[in-house]
């Protein structure tokens, strides 16, 4: 066993804080916070979630701390861990905690009281980080919020040293334990795991995972195509189905349909990967010009931004239909839209930009880094007109993705 001294810890968080044998559970019941199946709790039969999450926040500001020194290891999964490292001498002083909890009453609750636990009783620096919820009953969106898990994991991971980082997935459902296991050890960090009854921590090392880059590369144009949706098998070309059938890893299946697994959704989103799976992008030679030149790093981070947004339902409409803003383009027949980007405090970003979003390919037709000539050119249309398609589009994709 390692005998580190952690400084981060990285954790998943569920709801054993309200188990019925643990202090704040019993509290929670005897105070009739909330009514409760097993350990879940539920909003009071006559009271809505919002006044249920207002009661709790209010009792976790003044809530009695006096059970973290008398029944220390009677608290949740994520306190006994601390506790374990802080008697066993390998807690940091001041550690920084990321919990990473789903997207429910119980979960938040929980994150809510463990905030101020940890910060009180190890002087803990707390971020909470919330997943989708892992709704059994949706599987398409089951697939999505594991892969969102596990993608969260390695971006907690991301950037910390092994020997100082302690990864713990001892909270939360028991998938996230495995998928948790895989994402940690993809990124090099072993898997620490607390059994509650004796308080003894196990670590268990990484072990090495390494992807075929080659037989990803073949794979990409088929996983961006369907975009990480549900395909039918029968459907689907002889040739991918004999390339998904040699990456089972990837996939799952059941009866006639087919989609990404959780890991093929962590793996395809990873930024190592983003020139297989990321958004192709095509521009004209004189945007590939100017992303080679010396504002190359904003403009390419610029282009980031705008497929972040296009692929996001709650995206902002007014940046990425900026045309709108222009009365001289109203009732015009357009084929490209227009994008109003940030400012690195010198240059602006303005793009004529055209998604195809089946094929998941974004053409660039114009940039603009003037306002003014942004604000002379768009009014007329420039940039905007189906004859504004390049003859010869350059694929800037490695440009736009290079890490």
């Amino acid at each position: 066993m390692s005998t580190s001294i952690y400084h981060n810890i990285v954790a998943t968080a569920g709801i054993s804080l309200f188990a019925a044998h643990n202090e704040y559970g019993k509290l929670a019941r005897n105070e009739g916070f909330f009514r409760f199946e097993r350990s879940n709790p539920l909003p009071l039969a006559d009271e809505t979630e919002e006044a249920t999450r207002l009661r709790w926040s209010n009792f976790c500001s003044r809530a009695d701390l006096q059970a973290t020194r008398t029944h220390p290891q009677a608290i949740s999964a994520e306190f006994s861990l601390l506790h374990a490292l802080s008697r066993l001498k390998r807690l940091g002083d001041s550690p920084h905690v990321s919990l990473i909890i789903t997207q429910t009453l119980g979960g938040w609750a929980a994150a809510e009281l463990l905030k101020r636990l940890l910060r009180n009783a190890f002087s803990a620096e707390v971020q909470i980080k919330t997943i989708g919820d892992l709704d059994v009953n949706e599987p398409a969106n089951l697939r999505r919020s594991l892969g969102q898990f596990m993608q969260t994991v390695a971006q907690e991971l991301e950037g910390k040293d092994a020997s100082f980082t302690c990864f713990a997935p001892v909270g939360g459902y028991k998938v996230m334990t495995s998928l948790g296991y895989l994402a940690g050890a993809y990124m090099g960090f072993p898997t620490a795991y607390l059994h509650e009854d004796n308080q003894v921590l196990h670590e268990v090392p990484a072990v090495p995972i390494q992807i075929d880059h080659v037989a990803l590369s073949r794979l990409a144009p088929l996983v961006r195509q369907t975009r990480g949706e549900i395909m039918k098998w029968s459907a689907l070309p002889i040739p991918d189905q004999e390339a998904i059938s040699r990456h089972p890893y990837l996939f799952e299946r059941a009866d006639d349909l087919i989609a990404l697994n959780a890991f093929g959704i962590f793996i395809t989103g990873r930024p190592e990967y983003a020139r297989l799976f990321g958004t192709q992008v095509h521009g004209t030679e004189a945007i590939e010009t100017e992303f080679r030149g010396g504002a190359g790093n904003f403009l390419c981070g610029q282009v980031r931004e705008l497929i972040k947004k296009l692929n996001d339902p709650t995206g902002n409409w007014g940046e990425l239909r900026h045309e709108l803003s222009f009365e001289s383009l109203n009732g015009k027949d357009l084929a490209f839209h227009l994008y109003k980007g940030a400012s690195n405090g010198v240059l602006p970003f303005r793009a004529a930009y055209q998604y195809e979003r089946a094929t998941d390919v974004l053409f660039l037709s114009r940039i603009w880094t003037n306002h003014a000539a942004y604000e002379r050119e768009a009014s007329q249309g420039k940039g905007l007109r189906a004859t504004d398609q390049s003859a010869s589009w350059r694929d800037l994709t490695s440009l736009i993705w290079e890490v």
